[in-house]
């Protein structure tokens, strides 16, 4: 038998806090109460009026109550608010049945201005919206649930802030809790744990945030693939496929407005993530200063490495992620082009949708050349730590190169003789071999995409130069003639 899932949300609703609460601007309702002796009922219309700039308004609620439901709605309304108790007056006996044939119910003038004067002392109290639904029954019950996707990204908005709370808590006492190198040990797994317990907090806040557009992502894609696969088929005409088409640009336009939400939230998360590490690996570095070099042993060494470790993988997601967006970004303006309608000065709206490409295929080469230098740092220290394990060359740690002329000159001798007893490090140095040569290759195509964009600007600057003379002589020429009609003209008119 399959055991209920007592984690699950499914068919519970969420409840609005406060729904009661009565923080809605005052409006001027008056209340009309007459007795109805035909219906035996109290008539009761409540009126709402307000001036607009032309002319006045009026809505209205009318209904009719027996005695017994006026002081049912009075207990409903003296649970919520139970100041309003002693406010509803003495309502005269109401007869049912074989008593009504004997006795009637009579609700005089005093009682029904008692009960207008009741009504808006509830108003004040209770407030319009629930005085008004209570007696008139226009109640829609989704003002007063909670949606539940919205209710679950304020919990973990909410444990966020906890966590970053506890972390700033936690920074605040260092001074005077860190007082030793023993004490400092402890401080730090307090430390660890609150960097741990934001990164959950973080990583579900962010989920949540990212499923609804991951959702609208394979939506988007099953349609896009449905609509080109009847546009595709050449067993159906014209007028089959013209609704398909409008469907295929409509999710297709929705597929990347997805992808778009989808990068920029991996761009923020990895941008949160990596600043954490980052002052949590400057601190360490900041006590390492300050505390006994002897004192800082081999354990806080480790530490220091692991937080950069997990420093420059949350970097490198933060490059891919920024990669991703701005080649996202340039697609953008590249079907701008394309589609761009001939309507207005076409020349100028092509030269600047040009210039913003560019512009984004230059952040796009700089950032690729950035994820192959984070990777080359993290190669050089598995390199210098797989060098120390085999004690075959001395252990150094090498900074990321541009030029492979920049390395030591016994850089290959001793990575060689390592790598005979530990092939690891040969593949580790032709990685970073690798990732030189693409760095190199990345350089060459932006030097090559600038040195394109200066011809074509200083071709648009020619043709602009050779316009400018073209239309001067043509203003020139256009002179000249005027003169010469104007002379012929004037010599006719003497011989005349």
């Amino acid at each position: 038998m399959e055991e209920p899932d007592h984690g699950s949300l499914e068919d519970w609703v969420a409840i609005k806090p406060d729904i009661f609460s009565n923080d809605l601007p005052k409006k001027k309702l008056h209340f009309i109460i007459a007795w109805n002796p035909v219906e035996a009922k109290v008539a009761v219309t409540c009126r709402e009026s307000h001036r607009t700039v032309n002319k006045k308004e009026e809505n209205s609620h009318a209904g009719l109550f027996t005695l017994q439901d006026i002081r049912g709605i009075h207990k409903q309304l003296s649970l919520i608010y139970p100041s309003l108790v002693p406010s509803l007056p003495n309502l005269p006996q109401e007869y049912y049945g074989i008593w009504s044939l004997f006795y009637s119910t009579d609700v005089s003038p005093n009682i029904c201005e008692q009960l207008e004067l009741y009504l808006q002392i509830a108003l004040e109290i209770c407030g319009e919206k629930l005085l008004l639904e209570t007696l008139f029954g226009d109640i829609n019950i989704i003002d007063y649930l909670e949606d539940v996707s919205e209710l679950r990204l304020r919990a973990h908005q909410e444990c966020v802030t906890r966590a970053t709370e506890e972390m700033h808590k936690v920074l605040e006492e260092k001074d005077s809790v860190a007082t030793t190198f023993p004490k400092l040990l402890q401080w730090y797994d307090r430390e660890n744990a609150c960097v741990s317990e934001w990164h959950v907090a973080q990583a579900e806040l962010y989920n949540i945030q990212l499923q609804p557009f991951l959702d609208l992502r394979e939506l988007a894609l099953t349609k896009v693939r449905e609509a080109k696969f009847v546009l595709q088929s050449s067993e159906l005409g014209d007028r089959v496929k013209l609704p398909y088409n409008e469907m295929f640009d409509e999710w297709q336009q929705q597929y990347v407005d997805a992808l778009d939400v989808i990068t920029e939230l991996y761009v923020k998360y990895y941008t949160d993530t990596t600043e954490m590490l980052t002052s949590q690996r400057d601190r360490a570095l900041q006590d390492k200063l300050e505390f006994n070099k002897l004192d800082f042993d081999d354990k806080i060494e480790e530490r220091l490495d692991e937080i950069e470790e997990r420093m420059t993988a949350e970097r490198l997601h933060l490059l891919r992620a920024t990669k991703k967006l701005y080649e996202h970004q340039r697609d953008r303006l590249e079907k701008e082009l394309v589609n761009l309608e001939n309507k207005g000065d076409v020349a100028a709206k092509i030269q600047k949708l040009e210039g913003a490409i560019y512009a984004q295929q230059v952040k796009i080469c700089d950032v690729r050349v950035d994820v192959l230098r984070e990777e080359e740092k993290g190669a050089k220290k598995q390199l210098n730590k797989l060098i120390a394990t085999a004690e075959a060359a001395q252990s150094v740690f090498y900074d990321a190169v541009d030029d492979l002329a920049s390395l030591p000159p016994n850089f290959s001798d001793e990575v060689e003789g390592a790598a005979m007893s530990d092939p690891a490090i040969k593949l580790l140095k032709n990685k970073i071999t690798s990732l030189y040569h693409r760095k190199l290759a990345i350089r060459d195509k932006k030097a090559t995409l600038e040195e394109s964009r200066q011809i074509k600007l200083n071709e648009q600057k020619e043709d602009n130069t050779q316009y400018k003379k073209h239309h001067a002589l043509h203003m020139v020429n256009c002179l000249l003639y005027v003169s010469i009609l104007y002379y012929l003209l004037s010599s006719k008119q003497s011989l005349l």
